[in-house]
């Protein structure tokens, strides 16, 4: 889909259009210093698609800001924003609050910590370029820069479901811990997200229509319409019964937080535990089922590295994790593969 999947919102960009900031490693501990009051040590810059993060670790016993009470030992990320999702302050904000009430209530999540001025982030105006002290001195009005929100989270420590050996056991752990989640989230509510839309969430799958064309393979192509097609004979006429809620909007392999478990046998291979959750950009308020079924896609990706299982196995066993936590009506559960979980195969692949 010709989106741009970094941004939050989801938005169709203009080619050529470019948004993400240009922060060199000196700008970025400065920001730091600046915006939160912190000494950096140790900085060293995060793949990212839009915006700009950088690992960072800062001076222990150096705290310059009055609103935050203890150095995270671990260290931050500093996630400088693009200048497309900066315009969206409240949809930033309603991601920091999302994070605060998950973490408050006991999952391992970043954590935004406050400015200087007590506020959970900054607007910042940014150089798209590099600008030497000549030029600052004397051209910086005439030198192109744009405004980036900047925000400072804290780093959570461990690996990626993507980097290890993915068992079943790992599949009912996922399916479970996005079913607390979800639980969880029942209490949650941030204005922004009555309103906000994501063409990530299944509601949009008619949209793919629109993104065809850059299929190569007319077979393909018709495949894609036919699910779409199914999808909306089947799925939207039974939106009044089915449950909605706030969603994380993409719990997949980079965004799920493992750690090994400490009792396992000498020689034996590392079992893992799912540890915490990444990444709130596409959090979004919508249907139940659509986070069962994006899970049990993306577990499904993961089905070439589980040892002796079918596909649509691994399927089965993110589903019975998810049922033990929040069972799905069977109306919910009727249309959940044809109508769900192909349709987001297709919008995970176009």
């Amino acid at each position: 889909m010709a989106t741009d999947k970094g941004s939050s919102s989801g938005a169709v960009l203009e080619p050529g259009v470019s948004i993400r900031p240009y922060v060199p490693e000196k700008v970025a501990c400065e920001l730091v210093e600046r915006v939160f009051g912190l000494k950096v040590v140790k900085i060293k810059e995060l793949k990212s698609y839009d915006d700009k993060n950088f690992f960072v670790k800062v001076e222990e016993n150096n705290n310059n800001n009055a609103f935050l009470e203890a150095i995270c030992t671990d260290g931050y990320v500093l996630k400088i924003t693009n200048s497309h999702d900066s315009k969206t302050p409240d949809l930033l904000d309603g991601q920091n609050q999302l994070m605060l009430h998950l973490n408050e209530r006991g999952f391992t999540c970043t954590v935004p910590q406050k400015t200087v001025d007590g506020k959970l982030a900054s607007l910042q105006k940014l150089f798209k370029q590099d600008i030497d002290d000549w030029k600052l001195n004397n051209m910086a009005k005439e030198c192109p820069c744009d405004f980036h929100l900047v925000r400072l989270l804290t780093f959570v420590p461990g690996d990626i479901l993507a980097n290890i050996h993915v068992t079943t056991d790992i599949l009912y752990q996922a399916g479970r811990y996005i079913a607390q989640m979800n639980v969880a989230m029942e209490e949650f509510h941030h204005p922004v997200f009555d309103t906000h839309k994501t063409v990530w969430s299944l509601e949009s799958v008619p949209k793919l229509l629109e993104f065809v064309f850059g299929i190569r393979s007319a077979e393909n192509r018709e495949l894609v319409k036919e699910i779409v097609k199914v999808f909306e004979e089947r799925v939207p006429k039974n939106y009044p019964q089915m449950k909605k809620g706030q969603l994380h909007g993409d719990f997949n392999e980079q965004n799920i937080l493992v750690r090994a478990k400490t009792n396992t046998g000498s020689g034996s291979p590392p079992e893992f535990y799912i540890a915490g959750i990444l990444d709130f950009g596409d959090s979004h308020f919508s249907y139940y089922l659509f986070e069962v079924a994006l899970t049990i896609t993306y577990m499904m990706m993961e089905s070439k590295k589980v040892d002796n299982i079918d596909f649509f196995e691994c399927g089965g066993h993110v589903l019975a994790g998810y049922f033990s936590i929040k069972p799905l009506s069977d109306l919910e559960f009727q249309i959940l593969k044809v109508g769900c979980v192909t349709s987001d195969i297709c919008v995970s692949r176009v």
